[in-house]
């Protein structure tokens, strides 16, 4: 497992940090991110990850936690345009596109989830 899960600057809020090579216990980790008890924002970190992709990537992507319905959006921090590329092609494929924006900071995935987030909570 290449992955840290923190929590967030709000309890609706969780990070995965990803490290080294993603592999399928990165992508279905709807436990760990507590997807199973309540709907979260995730901030997907994904600055430190190798651009090598396991074997029927998309076949994983299809069954992922970004699917799940409790997921409600995942801000993607990305330094590779190969990743960006990547993670707005899962984004089309699995039909979520309206679930995912894609960040070149940290802080401006955080930010953007937390004014999510709190617009949310106004409703």
């Amino acid at each position: 497992m290449a992955h840290e899960i923190r929590q967030g600057g709000r309890p609706d809020i969780v990070c995965m940090i990803l490290s080294h090579d993603l592999n399928f216990e990165d992508m279905t980790a709807v436990v760990p991110l507590g997807l199973d008890k309540q709907p979260r924002y995730v901030l997907l970190d994904a600055s430190q990850v190798s651009i090598a992709l396991p074997e029927d990537f998309l076949s994983g992507a299809r069954q992922s936690y970004f699917t799940h319905p409790n997921m409600l959006h995942m801000a993607l921090y990305v330094k590779s345009d190969w990743l960006k590329t990547i993670g707005l092609m899962v984004a089309k494929v699995t039909k979520q596109k309206h679930k995912l924006s894609v960040h070149s900071s940290y802080e401006a995935a955080m930010q953007h989830l937390m004014t999510l987030a709190e617009a949310n909570g106004k409703r």
